[in-house]
């Protein structure tokens, strides 16, 4: 393959052993002097109409010009790759294939001048190649210069099963009936979650599902299930959730995969963090996803004290107001109701409900001066001014 800088640099010295501008160079191939500065700087190779001109210029011939960007290729390397530039330069795309086809070594050339060529003229010549031509190596490298339409003839010619691996480079440039193809032939060979993953934008949800069913009794990583939650079925993703259920995964992962989730499976998962089976932070974490009667009866289990507090208070915001006045007001009555937790909840209660319960603490003499600090932005003025001056009132009389 021409390597663009490389070739850039030997433009560079060319021009400057000639005592040429950029600008001198550029005037006399009829281009624009940012396109030279661009090959020089091994921004770009030149379309495959102007190498003639420059071998012309430069007083060398292609094949040197070449030899000069060429990662691998020797002085005593192929000479194909001249002659079928001066064809393709020349719109003769039939004399180039015609000429490919009888010199199967010349294929090698065609991928080495590939960078330079348009790939419209790419198309144009890959379509009369003989299926001889073609093999894995020369799809990988071909794939990123021609057309989906193209690349799928030269896949589907290759009689050699394509192995994960090419699959994978290919991918992003296959249409999804020849990947489909490629799969469905590599499907008898095991193939590893990170190459799974990195597939999956690009298979259908049917094949995916397959190779994820595949994999998870062999060393599929269930780690890998967060990264492929978008691509797989909700089916899948239940089956998955199951798994997690049974404690065959880490809970941690549930979070990435709720978003995915139909809610009734994330439900349950708020049931085992009632029953203590998953940390706070996943119950957390799983909140937004869940129904309001899990969430409210996460809740109302957190104020008889079978979930944490913190995980109370986290829950809240997630929890309609009406129905949280509902939960804390029970709490209350029952005696379950810290101050401690009655602070943090403030801010999500009703004003009504929450003055409701203020007063209620004070008359138990439960309020002190930093709790009344803490709910002050959460009361009405009216409220606040009598607590306080019943505060005031109760120090003076204790002095």
């Amino acid at each position: 393959m021409i390597d663009a800088r490389k070739f850039g640099a030997r433009i560079s010295e060319l021009r400057k052993e000639r005592d040429m501008t950029q600008s001198n160079l550029a005037e006399k191939l009829n281009i624009s002097h940012q396109a030279v500065s661009k090959w020089e700087r091994g921004e770009s190779l030149p379309d495959v109409a102007i190498l003639p001109r420059l071998s012309e210029l430069f007083e060398i011939s292609l094949d040197e010009l070449l030899l000069s960007g060429s990662r691998d290729r020797t002085q005593n390397g192929s000479v194909y790759a001249s002659k079928l530039l001066e064809k393709l330069s020349e719109g003769q795309t039939d004399e180039a294939a015609s000429f490919i086809n009888k010199n199967a070594a010349a294929a090698d050339d065609l991928i080495e001048i590939a960078p330079m060529l348009k790939a419209s003229t790419l198309n144009e010549l890959t379509q009369q190649l003989e299926p001889e031509v073609f093999n894995q190596q020369f799809a990988f490298q071909l794939a990123p210069f021609v057309s989906k339409q193209s690349l799928h003839k030269v896949v589907t010619s290759v009689s050699q099963t394509w192995g994960w691996e090419f699959i994978e480079g290919l991918a992003p440039f296959l249409s999804e009936e020849s990947l489909n193809r490629l799969v469905e032939a590599a499907e008898q060979h095991s193939v590893s979650a990170q190459r799974i993953v990195s597939l999956a934008p690009f298979l259908n949800k049917e094949q995916l599902t397959r190779l994820v069913k595949a994999s998870e009794e062999g060393a599929f990583d269930l780690h890998m299930v967060v990264s492929l939650a978008p691509f797989l079925d909700r089916q899948t993703l239940g089956d998955l959730a199951e798994r997690a259920i049974n404690g065959e995964i880490e809970g941690s992962l549930l979070v990435g995969l709720a978003p995915f989730l139909e809610r009734g499976a994330v439900d349950r998962f708020a049931e085992m963090a009632a029953e203590g089976s998953i940390r706070t932070e996943v119950v957390l974490g799983l909140a937004p996803f869940m129904s309001q009667d899990a969430l409210g009866s996460l809740a109302e289990r957190g104020l008889q004290g079978e979930i944490s507090e913190h995980a109370i208070i986290g829950l809240a915001p997630f929890i309609g107001r009406e129905r949280l006045n509902a939960i804390v007001q029970g709490a209350s009555e029952r005696g379950r109701l810290s101050l401690n937790t009655l602070v943090s909840l403030a801010p999500f209660l009703g004003r009504e409900q929450l003055a409701g319960l203020v007063q209620r603490a004070a008359e138990a003499g439960e309020l002190s001066p930093n709790s009344i600090a803490s709910l002050a932005p959460f009361l009405d003025q009216q409220l606040l001014g009598a607590m306080i001056s019943a505060m005031l009132s109760g120090i003076h009389q204790q002095s």
